[in-house]
């Protein structure tokens, strides 16, 4: 990882507003965890109030995209941050009046999906204009960690402190969290602010999004992410659980330390992809890295020994996180600056979205063939999509090539 990104001030006083981002949504998720199960003692509205969170940012993401590219990350950025304000301030005026319900609860849990789908695209769209592209790679390399860290640090922080203060406290003292990085994102000026300059929103805001459906190698890219999505998110999040009972005979323990070294993995992973230097087959490498995934992430569930379960495991979680690097560094020098917001919402629109449907496929393929060869399945898909994406990553290469010939042809 590049010495030289953590130098940039303003690289820097994004990447601490983020983190600060990330340990409250982490926060926000156990409080509310806490409340509705203190209200209603009920796993089923417990996931309902989850999908009401997931169900606006579905809507609101292609919206966030746009204003990110109409306006400036950085106003997007203060705007979202301050609603969040705004919400756990009601929240805790709320709770102070002994007045907060599981219909308000519902109700902020929406507004909290509104105002994260707006952040979103702002979040990854304003890297490559505070950072060089040589130091591109190393600096996603950083927000992926702290993002990655928030998970483990975010919610044994927050359970601690729930055991300390109130919840209404708990709340501003959110609020004023979230104030602080409001002030850290002030400070930050954007190098390369080409959504000032380019305006392309007098062709219309839809436009936009048709001129990114037209850039082959986004789709690729897009594609390519949706694959690995449905071919891991389902069988990490249903099929794991039932793996651990069924097959390992682990307790609830034993399944935390299964996904905890996923987790150590993908931050291992997150380190090492932002030590790989910068390469222009960047697409090729990650598909090959894809396919070793895909083995396996195939094959482990076939064996019996636990510690050989959790090795496979901890390199599952590291390709991942390697995967990722690549992927998002790659989306980013291949995305004009102009149009970065409109391609980062279509990412995480496609990947919200796909989520429910992995989770429905893996729970009929495992009732219909069994855990194993739902897994298998899996990591065959992910195995042939990424030769296909190979090939098709040449091709690409050799169409580019042969326009570049024409082009100069006398």
């Amino acid at each position: 990882m590049k010495v030289e990104v953590l130098k940039n001030r303003h690289f820097c006083l994004f990447l601490f507003s983020s983190f600060l981002l990330y340990l409250i949504t982490q926060f926000y998720f156990l409080a509310q965890v806490s409340l509705v199960l203190e209200l209603t003692e009920s796993t089923i509205l417990l996931g309902t109030i989850l999908m009401v969170m997931a169900i606006p940012r579905l809507i609101i993401l292609p919206i966030g995209g746009m204003l990110t590219d109409k306006f400036s990350e950085k106003k997007v950025l203060i705007v979202g941050y301050s609603a969040l304000i705004l919400i756990l301030a009601a929240l805790g005026v709320i709770e102070r009046l002994n007045q907060l319900s599981l219909t308000k609860l519902f109700i902020f849990a929406g507004l909290f999906g509104v105002s994260s789908a707006i952040i979103l695209p702002a979040t990854y769209s304003i890297v490559p204009k505070l950072v060089s592209d040589s130091n591109l790679q190393s600096a996603n390399a950083l927000v992926q960690f702290l993002n990655q860290l928030s998970f483990f640090i975010g919610p044994a922080i927050a359970g601690i402190l729930l055991g300390i203060v109130a919840v209404d406290i708990f709340f501003f003292a959110m609020g004023g969290v979230l104030l602080a990085a409001i002030f850290l994102l002030s400070g930050i000026k954007i190098i390369d602010d080409t959504n000032a300059d380019t305006k392309d929103m007098n062709k219309g805001m839809v436009k936009g999004f048709i001129d990114v459906l037209k850039n082959r190698v986004i789709i690729m890219l897009i594609l390519f992410t949706s694959i690995l999505n449905v071919g891991v998110i389902g069988p990490q999040q249903v099929g794991l659980p039932v793996f651990a009972e069924s097959y390992l005979k682990l307790d609830t323990t034993g399944l935390s330390y299964l996904l905890s070294t996923f987790g150590l993995g993908s931050l291992m992973g997150v380190l090492i992809g932002g030590l790989l230097p910068r390469n222009k087959n960047n697409f090729v490498i990650m598909s090959f890295i894809a396919a070793v995934f895909g083995v396996i992430w195939g094959a482990f569930i076939w064996t019996n020994s636990t510690w050989l379960v959790f090795i496979l495991l901890c390199a599952s979680g590291l390709l991942i996180s390697i995967i990722n690097i690549l992927f998002i560094t790659t989306l980013q020098t291949s995305t004009p600056k102009h149009l970065l917001g409109r391609v980062m919402s279509l990412l995480f629109m496609g990947s919200t979205g796909l989520q429910p449907i992995s989770y429905l496929m893996t729970g009929i393929l495992i009732d219909l063939i069994g855990l194993q060869r739902t897994y298998s399945i899996a990591g065959a898909i992910i195995v042939v999509c990424s030769c296909l994406f190979m090939a098709m990553s040449g091709v690409e290469k050799r169409r580019k090539v042969g326009i570049d010939i024409k082009r100069y042809k006398i």
